[in-house]
């Protein structure tokens, strides 16, 4: 989804991850969104910013003349808190669970087989959000 800074994104349908970049090159996440969700470099306050999509998206436009909510500059808040503390545990067997279960919280949905989280998601996004090497 094309960035800028005077722009934010409402996801009205879909999941996307926002992410920026190390140094090296490396892909860093910042977080995992879906409907309701607004995302963009205004709010998140970095420069190297990238929408991805992991699904089909609609998403709105928005521009930041009109101003955004206390509650989406405090979902990137949590969002941040959360991968953080994932990321910091040291075991990474503990890190990869932790993060399995953030994403069934998160965006889990239930069905007859049981709990299912509709993001398809690569070994590598797996790896780069929970800071493992595949």
């Amino acid at each position: 989804m094309p960035t800028r800074s005077n722009a934010l994104w409402h996801i009205q349908s879909g999941y996307v991850r926002t992410v920026t970049w190390s140094p090296e090159g490396d892909s860093i996440p910042l977080g995992f969104w879906s409907a309701g969700d607004r995302v963009g470099e205004a709010i998140s306050q970095i420069s190297l910013y990238e929408v991805q999509c992991l699904s089909e998206v609609i998403a709105q436009a928005l521009d930041i003349s009109d101003g955004f909510s206390r509650e989406s500059v405090m979902a990137q808040v949590q969002q941040s808190n959360d991968l953080l503390r994932i990321v910091h545990c040291r075991q990474m067997k503990l890190r990869l669970l932790q993060f399995v279960c953030w994403l069934a919280n998160r965006f889990g949905q239930l069905t007859e087989e049981g709990l299912t989280v509709p993001i398809k998601l690569i070994h590598q996004d797996i790896a780069d959000a929970i800071g493992a090497t595949k």
